[in-house]
């Protein structure tokens, strides 16, 4: 019997969110709590709230000389009072879950708003999973991940005219400040551009924010401090080493952006691809402060691009296979061999010599 393409698309993406969701269940259950070092800060954070000592102003629980964002500590927290639920078993099942949700999201997202394709999001999702940068971050029970899921959910709802996507900007921001604002802002410009008939919504966004901004403002000069300063071994890394900027991000994602660029000219773009490139171009100020983290976030809508534009591309079902396949089995291998440096204290995965090494969030 002839397998369908689409059949083969969903076959393929249920393989590798499958996989990512096996091996974070093993993480968790060989360690018992969640990978990385920031979710020590997290759950102090959570506790925090559960404590009733305001972490915004509390400078105990200040991290770099300022208060972090309290939305995902507040998720935490109160999920937490759930009966026979502690901060810990919150933070194991986000662990298990956040990652391959994303994955999900990210497929449901493309999927809907191309018509649908099922090609189209399929690669889109692969090309995201061979990203080490994207899942670097992705991975971890850290306000980064929510930002990662949540925000092309908010985007589908805006360009679908669904205004639940307001409370949802509303909380991006509230749980990552900054990092949020920037994508939030391609909402925002597209509404200026093409619908601006949706500008008063991002009003009810500035408004609803303003305590926040109140707060953070307040601490901007740590903040700026925080980011003069080289944070992570992988921001070292790209600042010294272009290559292993490349390697981060993952080939495949590196020779789309070529692809991409050359390719669009030619394509009539429609509202969905329009907002991915609004979202890439607002991502850029990052460069400035956190590269490394530019590349994190920017691998997501690039991996988008990639697959909307090589669907474009290839039209023939066959050669459609043969690509799908190809890039699904080199995907597999990039979680592979991130997963196994996961599972290894301290591992170190792709380095270029023994300056930069890309350092994986140990257990």
């Amino acid at each position: 019997m002839r397998l369908n393409l689409n059949t083969f698309c969903f076959i393929l993406i249920g393989a590798i969110v499958l996989f990512t969701l096996v091996e974070k269940a093993l993480f968790v259950f060989k360690f018992g709590h969640p990978s990385g070092d920031d979710i020590k800060i997290h759950l102090t954070i959570a506790q925090g709230w559960l404590d009733l000592e305001n972490p915004l102003f509390n400078e105990k629980y200040f991290y770099s000389g300022y208060p972090r964002p309290p939305a995902m500590h507040l998720t935490i927290a109160l999920a937490s009072l759930l009966p026979f639920v502690s901060l810990l078993t919150v933070a194991n099942f986000l662990e298990v879950f956040l990652f391959p949700l994303t994955l999900l999201a990210t497929f449901y997202v493309v999927y809907k708003s191309t018509r649908p394709d099922a090609f189209t999001a399929a690669l889109g999702l692969l090309f995201l999973a061979t990203s080490p940068a994207f899942w670097d971050r992705g991975v971890q029970v850290i306000p980064q991940a929510f930002d990662v899921l949540l925000f092309p959910v908010a985007a589908y709802l805006f360009l679908n005219g669904r205004r639940v996507y307001i409370p949802l900007c509303i909380y991006l921001i509230y749980n990552h400040w900054f990092y949020a604002v920037l994508p939030v802002s391609a909402l925002f410009i597209f509404s200026l551009m093409y619908r601006k008939e949706k500008l008063m919504d991002f009003g009810i966004i500035a408004a609803a924010c303003i305590p926040l901004a109140v707060v953070m403002g307040l601490n901007t000069g740590a903040m700026l401090a925080e980011s003069s300063g080289i944070n992570e071994a992988q921001e070292l890394a790209v600042l010294t080493e272009p290559l292993f900027a490349v390697k981060y991000l993952g080939y495949p994602l590196f020779f789309l952006i070529f692809i991409c660029a050359i390719h669009l000219r030619y394509m009539k773009l429609q509202d969905f691809e329009r907002l991915v490139l609004l979202w890439i171009l607002t991502l850029v100020p990052m460069v400035v402060f956190f590269p490394d983290r530019f590349i994190e976030y920017v691998a997501q809508p690039l991996a988008i691009l990639g697959g909307i534009v090589l669907a474009d591309l290839f039209k023939g079902e066959k050669v459609r296979a043969a690509v799908l396949f190809s890039v699904f089995i080199f995907a597999l291998l990039s979680q592979y061999y991130l997963y196994s440096a996961l599972f290894s204290s301290h591992g170190i995965w792709m380095p270029l010599h023994t300056l930069s090494p890309f350092v994986v969030p140990g257990p």
